[in-house]
């Protein structure tokens, strides 16, 4: 064994337990890890692997695995159990801890590694799908050119022409297709479909299309943008766009379509517009407005309209036209985006147009006629289609039960409700001799009869069909 001058005094102070033990390899290494080793505490490491916490950002496995670090010096019995138990209270997100916990005893080391992995994967999935960043980048050396910057600005004006050098080398590093910082060749819009021109290789934010197209807005402002409704600094609009199947034709799209409706907009130019009643303002496409004659002017947009998927889109411009079908005619106002989507008018546009219309209650009258033209939807009672046999012991001896009396002021109450659930095909009548016959119960509730039967021995004979049932939570994991 090959030692320096520290292990040779290091190994003059060791004590050995017995004579010849100095000589032995693996008891002179043991001596020596004991003395190289820091001193353990299981309290402390413990305590540590309670507070560790799943932060923000941080991967379900990189969480795992300091866990798995942490509790190796806990000495617990069983460190798998313990290890779910502290993946639970750390873990980030409530839905996983939500999801562990529905497992109850079954949950093992591995269904919890696997549930939260899978969560992690589906919300990326739904990031990329979305359109949104899902990436880490090596932003290191971008980070220290900023740092430096701010560092040097601390100082006063000394070396500001070297911190705006900086400035102007961190600018021109930025992709102009994802706006970020990345090495050569390992773009991460490289394949993604911008949500606004619906090219490929850019993201949103880096369109020069879009960038192009609210530059050519008009600076004239509008005088009766204030006096006109929803004047806020934000309209959310709530817009789903349907697609059509390959080659189905337009026309007939249309004719299907009943929220499809064709206006009348400015001097004599008809359109089609989808009626959504959720959404907040009025959009006409780009390409549509352009068809308009000259009358109809562009103003600068002060709003910023936000889709059902949270993506912000800034209109182009903002025009004040009156629309028309058939007899009413109001002014109201669009918002221009330069998007391939259909034109959309709002519920409050589509109410004074005449085209919907609110109704708060349901007349006795429609309600009559719902009985008449659709007695399934009204009717509360009825039966599940199909049979089933109950299954009796072989073995079991029947119990024919005497029947209970009956109030002599129920009676002619009971007899109607025998024959109506007669009538339903509810019950049955049997006129031969049966090996088994329980009593009759009636109960009033509500100053209604009800009719129930007492088969507590005859339940004992019945062969019960194990099944486990699952609910809807067991269904949705």
């Amino acid at each position: 064994m090959w030692i320096n001058q520290q292990g040779r005094e290091l190994h003059k102070t060791f004590k050995f337990a017995e004579v010849g033990d100095e000589d032995k390899p693996e008891k002179m290494l043991g001596k020596i890890e004991d003395y190289v080793r820091p001193r353990k505490n299981k309290r402390v490491s413990r305590f540590r692997a309670t507070q560790r916490k799943q932060a923000e950002g941080e991967t379900f496995d990189n969480f795992v695995k300091d866990l798995r670090l942490l509790i190796m010096d806990c000495e617990y019995d069983n460190s798998d159990d313990m290890l779910v138990d502290l993946i639970i209270s750390g873990v980030r997100h409530p839905k996983v801890q939500e999801r562990l916990l529905d497992q109850g005893e079954k949950l093992t080391i591995d269904k919890a590694v696997e549930i939260g992995q899978q969560y992690e994967l589906s919300q990326n999935q739904m990031k990329m799908m979305r359109g949104e960043e899902v990436y880490s980048l090596k932003q290191k050396s971008s980070t220290k050119l900023v740092q430096g910057k701010s560092h040097k600005e601390k100082k006063g004006h000394k070396g500001s022409k070297e911190s705006m050098k900086k400035e102007a080398q961190v600018k021109s590093n930025v992709c102009d297709r994802c706006g970020n910082h990345h090495e050569k060749g390992k773009c991460p819009a490289f394949g993604a479909t911008c949500n606004y021109c619906k090219k490929k290789n850019h993201w949103f934010k880096m369109c020069r299309l879009r960038r192009q197209s609210v530059n050519k807005v008009h600076s004239e402002e509008c005088a009766s943008s204030s006096t006109d409704e929803g004047s806020s600094d934000e309209e959310l609009l709530f817009h789903i766009h349907m697609a059509t199947e390959e080659g189905e034709s337009d026309n007939v799209y249309k004719l299907d379509d009943k929220w499809l409706v064709d206006l009348v907009v400015g001097e004599q130019k008809e359109m089609t517009f989808r009626i959504d009643t959720g959404a907040k303002c009025n959009i006409m496409v780009k390409s549509e407005y352009e068809k308009l004659q000259g009358s109809v002017r562009l103003h600068r947009s002060s709003k910023t309209l936000k889709s059902y998927t949270n993506h912000q889109i800034k209109p182009v411009g903002t025009i004040f036209v009156p629309v028309t079908h058939k007899n009413s005619t109001i002014k109201t106002r669009f918002e221009i985006v330069n998007l391939c989507q259909e034109n959309i008018i709002s519920g409050n546009t589509a109410e004074e147009l005449g085209l919907v219309q609110r109704i708060s209650s349901i007349d006795e009258h429609s309600k009559e006629e719902l009985a008449r033209d659709c007695p399934e939807l009204v009717k509360t009672t009825g039966t599940l289609p199909g049979h089933y046999t109950i299954k009796i012991d072989e073995n079991a001896e029947g119990v024919i039960h005497a029947p209970r009396r009956v109030a002599a002021s129920l009676k002619p109450r009971v007899v109607e409700k025998l024959r109506e659930m007669e009538e339903n095909e509810y019950i049955t009548p049997v006129k031969e001799p049966t090996k088994w016959v329980s009593s009759m119960v009636v109960s009033l509730k509500n100053d209604k009869v009800r009719i129930c039967i007492d088969p507590k021995d005859f339940n004992k004979a019945i062969k019960r069909e194990h099944h486990p049932m699952r609910n809807i939570r067991g269904l949705l994991i």
